[in-house]
């Protein structure tokens, strides 16, 4: 979601590098503690609630181009939400970014356990997202559309 520092790659690379000079163990001791740093309660782990404080406005994250084509428009990811291509040209569709990742899943599950509210991501929401996922591979490997009998209303 962040723009990106074009130095991150150089240093990221110095960092790896100066890592796999270590002994094995001495890695393993410094990469283990890292992980150990950023976990919910970890040292850097109220970076969940304050990831930007003091940056610009992140963008939505960015996890790999995705390419949906209509059959009178095409859509995919803009840094600020989805950008459709239509016979009439591209226009982005803004989508407002809310808290995601850990921070999210951890406060429904809080919201859930406390009897604040039901939890959206159930047992039938899982098994519908399965259905698109396993869908999708079938799709692709017998190059047929695939119904789907499972989804869930939001």
């Amino acid at each position: 979601g962040n723009m990106r520092d074009p130095e991150n790659n150089r240093k990221n690379r110095r960092f790896f590098s100066g890592m796999m000079a270590l002994p094995e163990a001495e890695r393993d001791a410094k990469l283990e503690a890292g992980k150990e740093s950023g976990r919910y309660g970890g040292a850097t782990g109220g970076q969940l609630f304050n990831a930007h404080a003091g940056r610009a406005r992140p963008h939505q994250p960015f996890f790999g181009l995705t390419v949906v084509s209509c059959e009178e428009a095409t859509l995919r990811q803009s840094s600020d939400g989805l950008y459709l291509y239509d016979k009439d040209g591209r226009h982005e569709i803004v989508v407002p970014r809310k808290e995601g990742g850990r921070t999210a899943e951890l406060m429904e599950m809080h919201d859930a356990l406390s009897g604040r509210r039901k939890p959206f991501h159930d047992g039938r929401w899982g098994l519908a997202t399965l259905e698109v996922c396993f869908g999708i591979l079938e799709s692709a490997a017998t190059g047929r559309e695939i119904a789907m009998t499972r989804q869930v209303p939001i």
